[in-house]
């Protein structure tokens, strides 16, 4: 059993109370009316935040001297059940992404949802810093943290095991307001999974290269969508 100090208290309140309220206060955001500018600086930017996140949690574990297979890093335990939903959520994940732009009109709402998608390679070049940054650093603290700490706070294992995965997949479906509540649905099954993963694969490794690979396949959809778009614009 992992104990947490004062520090950890802190750290939890604000990535779990402080910061998803401050989103649902805010809500979704007219994503359309957002202007980006530098799609490079606005990656490198939210790439480092999530870095700083990260890093604050390695920090309280180097200094509670704690062992980093209770984080997850470590080799993960290859069950069927591990590999199954791994599989499972690849599959669906793809299928779902075709049958989401299949339709000009439903590429149009992912720009709007989404402006910050990369529209050239050079951009879906610097948008592998945010892909990779995101895919370690969420995890870390989603999973890693959040699940750790979570645990520690019920005798009883069914409600510990429960706790532990429903409650950051919700905050983490809930940071994502800005998108949307379809969004905030899609993100909190997808961190169900990552949830379950990580607890039975005691390992990070497995849900990082998910993220990463969800993030980068997200990208690309979206790169292909901007070049699809421009080619019309062209055409017309």
């Amino acid at each position: 059993m992992v104990e947490f100090s004062v520090l950890d208290h802190i750290f939890f309140f604000v990535i779990a109370i402080l910061i998803p309220g401050l989103s649902l206060l805010r809500g979704k955001i007219e994503m359309d009316e957002v202007i980006i500018g530098d799609k490079g600086k606005f990656y490198f930017a939210n790439g480092m935040v999530l870095w700083i996140g990260a890093l604050i949690v390695w920090i309280l574990w180097m200094l509670a001297r704690r062992d980093w297979s209770l984080l997850g890093i470590s080799y993960p335990i290859m069950s069927d059940l591990v590999i199954g939903l791994s599989i499972l959520f690849m599959v669906a994940y793809v299928v779902e992404m075709f049958a989401e732009t299949r339709s000009e009109e439903s590429q149009e709402e992912l720009l709007k949802a989404a402006p910050f998608l990369p529209s050239t390679w050079k951009e879906y070049g610097q948008f592998t810093f945010l892909a990779f940054s995101a895919g370690v650093c969420e995890e870390v603290v989603y999973r890693g943290f959040l699940v750790n700490y979570l645990y520690a706070q019920f005798t009883d294992p069914v409600w510990a095991y429960n706790v532990a995965v429903v409650f950051p997949a919700v905050i983490f479906g809930v940071v994502h307001m800005y998108q949307g509540f379809k969004s905030v649905l899609k993100i909190s099954v997808m961190a169900l999974l990552f949830g379950t993963i990580f607890i039975f694969s005691e390992s990070l490794l497995i849900v990082i290269v998910l993220h990463v690979l969800v993030d980068l396949l997200g990208g690309y959809f979206g790169l292909m969508i901007n070049k699809n778009s421009a080619g019309n614009n062209n055409l017309s």
